[in-house]
């Protein structure tokens, strides 16, 4: 559905679980395009007055505030947006699906440290089977992967593959892990389809995760970093191939784009995570024609990370 025909259509009804921090950002890319944030829930009543206020003066959407999830989902709602820490991911996902809303969830899928590998799996499996899943994950840097390919055609990638991304985001140490390493993973997915993890070897620092291990018979090196006062760099290589994201504005005047680290040629790109949300959105307006949803993609993804996880635990305790 094009954006002409999404005007015309009945908005759709948003509700943001986690609507400050990433969630502010779903909710100024939803009435971006067309959808009706409707309702946003924060962790305390106070919270969610605040951040209802400030939507209304910045973006002039009007939501209801809310701090308990099954309040908010007796709403009438079209879909929801998963934007709390990754430890609330799963119960809310399920409380969405048990009302039939569709779900779009920032990544990690799920993330509990109390769970197990074999604990998590079991739990990916009551996802599965669930008879309302309608479920999409937030791992928007493969737009990027298209961007090249359709520019400079598909590049070689059969040696060796580099991920450098840099945020100012708040974790450290393992955290730096289940906050990035699904974006990584999801470009791997993306690139060369699912593979085993063999060959893994780490460090885990403050502010600095690195790894580098085999996949699909190509050499791959993750390097994560974040710092709130450090510098925003993101870097795809493949083989002889470099490409680094160039960030323009923010908000509303957002805009981003490739360079090839070789030729200087610039490789433009739609923003991913409004690429993300938009086709979110289409899906909603077309779920009756039973369109299939994200969850094997995301679903493998959850897997390469429970899979890297456990080796850096093995790793630690050698």
């Amino acid at each position: 559905m094009d954006e002409n025909n999404r005007v015309l259509s009945k908005p759709l009804r948003v509700a943001i679980l986690g609507a400050s921090g990433i969630g502010y950002v779903h909710s100024r890319l939803y009435h971006k395009l067309g959808a009706a944030v409707v309702a946003i829930l924060c962790r305390s009543d106070i919270k969610a007055n605040e951040v209802v206020v400030d939507l209304l003066n910045t973006f002039g959407i009007v939501a209801k505030p809310f701090s308990e999830i099954d309040r908010i989902l007796e709403e009438d709602l079209d879909a929801v947006s998963i934007c709390t820490p990754p430890a609330f991911h799963l119960q809310q996902i399920i409380a969405a699906f048990d009302k039939d809303i569709p779900v779009f969830c920032e990544k990690p899928l799920f993330w509990n440290e109390s769970y197990g590998p074999t604990e998590s799996i079991q739990k990916l499996q009551v996802l599965q089977k669930h008879p309302n899943r309608k479920l999409f994950v937030n791992t928007s840097n493969t737009v990027f992967i298209d961007a090249i390919n359709k520019k400079i055609g598909k590049v070689n990638c059969k040696k060796n593959f580099n991920f450098e991304f840099y945020t100012n985001g708040p974790f450290q140490g393992l955290d730096i892990v289940t906050d990035l390493l699904p974006h990584g993973l999801s470009l791997l997915l993306h690139i060369f389809g699912e593979h085993k993890i063999s060959e893994f070897n780490c460090k885990v620092r403050q502010n600095n995760f690195f790894c580098r291990f085999v996949y699909g018979g190509c050499n791959v090196n993750f390097d994560f970093r974040e710092d709130i006062n450090g510098p925003r760099h993101m870097l795809i290589g493949m083989d002889d191939k470099r490409f680094r994201r160039i960030q323009e504005g923010g908000g509303t005047s957002y805009k981003v784009h490739l360079v090839d680290e070789d030729t200087n040629e610039r490789i433009p790109s739609k923003d991913p995570f409004e690429t993300y949300i938009s086709g979110f959105i289409d899906y909603c307006y077309k779920q009756g024609k039973h369109l299939p949803d994200d969850f094997n993609t995301a679903s493998l993804n959850m897997k390469l990370m429970i899979s890297c996880l456990e080796l850096i635990n093995q790793d630690s305790t050698q």
